[in-house]
């Protein structure tokens, strides 16, 4: 667990420079150019109160999709091990078995399935598991039995998250009572 701990940290600390070069290099989240600095210093010369400006950070949207009778939950740019596929690599995946999606803003839950979201895929890799070691005995009966096997994985890049759009004359299914 401490091993898988410090990676997670580790990822945890690219994950964060990572966003934090995004934000340099994205001119929608600089705060303030200088002439609006210079606006708002008139403005708060002319009012006592100042004002107060709250920049949130765009979230993202994750998934949790079923596919190959297993769920996942998923974020753009996350990197998904499953059973092996037969796509091509670099061939794109669409997935529309999305059961629920989410962020710190609203979540949607599917009535089994949420219809029009989707989730796109990129297959990565096709590889091979570590081996795992099958090893079978009864003790004082002379049976010892040692099996591994490594398993067919394909590797998905995840690139995007749809939610569908909700007109407002639209009407929603009423819940189960």
């Amino acid at each position: 667990p401490h091993q898988h701990y410090q990676a997670y940290l580790k990822a945890e600390g690219r994950r964060l420079e990572a966003e934090k070069q995004q934000e340099l290099e994205n001119p929608e989240s600089t705060l303030l150019s200088e002439q609006e600095q210079e606006q708002d210093q008139d403005k708060s010369q002319e009012s006592s109160k100042s004002e107060i400006r709250i920049f949130k950070p765009k979230h993202t949207t994750f998934a949790v999709m079923q596919l190959q009778g297993k769920q996942h939950k998923v974020l753009p740019s996350d990197l998904l091990m499953i059973d092996s596929l037969g796509a091509e690599i670099g061939s794109k995946l669409v997935i529309s078995d999305v059961l629920l999606l989410g962020s710190p803003d609203f979540t949607i839950i599917g009535r089994p399935t949420i219809p029009n979201a989707e989730v796109h895929a990129t297959v990565e890799e096709h590889t091979r598991t570590s081996k795992i070691i099958v090893f079978k005995k009864k003790r004082r009966k002379q049976y010892k039995r040692l099996r591994g096997h490594r398993s067919d994985v394909t590797i998905l890049r995840i690139d995007n998250v749809v939610v569908p759009t909700v007109q407002a004359s639209a009407t929603l299914p009423l819940p189960f009572h």
